[in-house]
């Protein structure tokens, strides 16, 4: 699967497109539900409903060159937001992390909203 993640203001090397392993997450859709049971025998029940920004996103993918690597590394540390873009659609990310581990890369983004 390809994403792309793009910084929101110019830089020219702030457009970067990844090949996803299959092993990547995009986060499950979860409804913000709380149960709690009552005196008599039964259930309260309080459904906040579902928010995009519950969605924690893993994309990894086997590491490129050296250049390509210290890009994804540079827009980690200097950009607070980035724009996500994959099947389902795109989203306004924070970066939380990226990671090389030998052959494989790890990049952790938490979705704030969907854009479109």
């Amino acid at each position: 699967m390809i994403v792309t993640l793009a910084t929101n203001t110019y830089d020219l090397d702030g457009f970067i497109q990844i090949k996803a392993l299959a092993s990547s997450s995009f986060g499950d859709i979860t409804r913000r539900v709380n149960v709690v049971k009552t005196l008599d025998g039964g259930v309260a029940v309080n459904d906040g409903g579902s928010s995009q920004g519950d969605r924690s996103v893993l994309i990894m993918w086997k590491s490129k060159d050296k250049a390509y690597e210290a890009n994804v590394a540079r827009v980690v540390e200097n950009y607070s937001r980035l724009t996500m873009t994959f099947h389902e659609g795109a989203f306004e990310t924070v970066p939380t992390g990226y990671n090389q581990r030998g052959a494989e890369s790890v990049l952790n983004l938490q979705i704030l909203s969907k854009l479109a």
